[in-house]
């Protein structure tokens, strides 16, 4: 199974550890924000106004995609991790839910889209978060759903235009938006 973890930016350090419990449940982490190694400063946090438009971009972009190709994301509040943060996690969990990809909230909910109990699961408690990724380990399909690592359809829910594969992981729809497929 394939996790994203979304949190403060400043809670990156506190984060890669509780990665280091996904992939002892045997799971793959996604987030490759975890794997930044430069500084974390008030001038990269938020909106990241030390960093120029093209990097901002470009790391955006990224955890957008990771996101997608996620299989479950888990979010920790500022509560939880004790850091504010400049609200990234927010559009991440959006993204998440506008893909298909749910969510469990390690801590208390921050606001109502971390209570839709269709798409959502609150654990108070790492523990508890880790307990639930397990128990979704156990009964995931033998298979992986093959899905666009672009706009995360399926063959089961093709684009809306129709698309076919390219590659192993983009549909045809969404050729362009990465440039060419690889031969």
């Amino acid at each position: 199974m394939r996790v994203y973890l979304a949190g403060p930016y400043g809670s990156r350090d506190k984060l890669r550890t509780y990665a280091d419990l996904v992939r002892a449940a045997d799971c793959e982490v996604t987030s490759s924000w975890l794997d930044e190694d430069h500084d974390i400063t008030p001038g990269t946090e938020g909106a990241a106004a030390d960093l120029s438009d093209e990097v901002v971009l470009a790391h955006a972009r990224m955890d957008l995609n990771d996101v997608v190709r996620s299989d479950l994301l888990i979010l920790f509040t500022a509560a939880f991790v004790g850091i504010e943060g400049g609200g990234g996690r927010h559009v991440e969990t959006g993204w998440a839910l506008a893909h298909g990809v749910p969510i469990i909230v390690v801590g208390q909910p921050e606001n109502v889209f971390h209570r839709m109990t269709d798409a959502v699961t609150v654990c108070p408690t790492m523990g508890e978060a880790i307990a639930q990724l397990r128990a979704r380990v156990a009964i995931q399909p033998l298979f992986d759903v093959r899905r666009c690592r672009v706009c995360s359809c399926t063959d089961d829910n093709a684009c809306r235009a129709g698309c076919f594969w390219v590659e192993a992981d983009l549909c045809s729809e969404c050729v362009d938006g990465v440039g060419q497929a690889s031969a």
